[in-house]
């Protein structure tokens, strides 16, 4: 019998009203569940605990959802394989609503938790930020997909990268506005770069701001006169970028550190399972939560095979982790960046995102 999967994050997966209990009348009432099943069954197998954080409340809920399938389907491939060396399979997902206080409180909850032995989150640069020190306090290990923030870094050995940093996306706009022959290239990370920039003549802008802001700065601009081609990262990509900016958003070049499911060979499997379990398509988040999730596998086992896992244990693991992912394959150096990092080039056009190619090598028209 293969050990379940127990998610804490929704009520309908445990019939709880989440809103109404604490986190630790969570557990209390999951670990009955855990022990009912696995009575029933006649299985006594050990349970491990991973945790995710992300917005599922709130401006940047679609994040949330949109990597927590990935996650769940993860370990429902892993549950029907047989678990991890012994052990079910337990998520625990909190809310952190793209805040930083709360992103610290969230945090605070699974480090108090003996049973979670790794991290995924929190998807927002500021959020994940404000959760690492308190990883690092509980030497509890975070895998942090989708942030690029340089200051996470600081916070090796505890804390693994999985996606290029800032400083490597700025340096991809650049070798992308040169292969378009735009010489020119502002950078606008502030409100003050935002009024350096209407003084000047841009032939290309990279915009470093949340979408919200981004759209309007791309805006402003338009009416300012600025006629730029507009590149940026993530906030490029977000659907309230485009919504907002509306005709302005036409065009926008967005480097990724991650491509869409559906431009990833091998991943048709994949995209027809999340789609079965959220009915919904993919996004580009998905595939790392999915890698993410792999990863964490991976190292757990590495650490049951030296005893019962734990959280130094899972943390070694991943520095000597060496995992084919969809993305590609997954490697951290001394700081706990992503080694083999890759950038992609999305231009949007109707509203979506189109492939362009990759940096160096993109099809989108100057």
């Amino acid at each position: 019998m293969n050990p379940p999967v127990i998610t804490r994050e929704t009520s309908p997966v445990l019939g709880l009203d989440v809103s109404r209990l604490s986190f630790h009348m969570i557990r209390l009432a999951v670990c009955a569940l855990v022990t009912l099943a696995l009575a029933g069954c006649g299985v006594t197998r050990p349970v491990v605990t991973i945790g995710v954080v992300a917005p599922f409340e709130g401006r940047y809920r679609a994040v949330g959802y949109d990597v927590i399938y990935a996650v769940r389907l993860a370990v429902r491939e892993r549950t029907a394989a047989g678990g991890i060396n012994g052990y079910a399979v337990e998520v625990v997902s909190l809310d952190d609503g793209g805040d930083t206080a709360a992103a610290a409180e969230q945090a605070r909850k699974l480090a108090l938790d003996p049973a979670v032995v790794a991290v995924i989150g929190h998807w927002r640069d500021d959020t994940t930020l404000a959760g690492a020190p308190v990883y690092v306090g509980a030497g509890l290990p975070l895998v942090a997909p989708g942030v690029g923030a340089p200051g996470l870094s600081s916070y090796s050995p505890i804390a693994f990268r999985l996606y290029p940093t800032a400083a490597a996306i700025e340096e991809a706009a650049r070798h992308v506005a040169a292969s378009l022959g735009l010489e020119r290239l502002a950078f606008v990370r502030s409100e003050a770069d935002l009024v350096q920039v209407r003084g000047t003549s841009p032939e290309a802008v990279f915009i470093g701001l949340d979408p919200l802001p981004a759209a309007e700065a791309v805006t402003g601009l338009v009416r300012a006169g600025v006629r730029a081609r507009w590149l940026g990262g993530a906030t490029l990509a977000d659907p309230q970028y485009f919504a907002i900016a509306g005709a302005a958003a036409e065009g926008s070049l967005v480097i990724l550190g991650a491509p869409l499911p559906g431009d990833v060979a091998g991943a048709d499997g994949f995209i027809a399972r999340y789609r079965a379990i959220a009915g919904a398509e993919p996004g580009w988040r998905a595939l790392l939560a999915y890698d993410a999730t792999q990863l964490l596998f991976e190292a757990i086992a590495q650490a049951a095979a030296q005893g019962a896992p734990s959280r130094s244990g899972v943390a070694e693991a991943l520095r000597r982790s060496q995992v084919q992912g969809l993305i590609g394959p997954i490697s951290f150096d001394a700081q706990g960046n992503w080694r083999q990092a890759r950038l992609v080039v999305y231009q949007v056009a109707g509203g979506r995102l189109r492939l362009a190619g990759t940096v160096g090598a993109i099809s989108a028209p100057q």
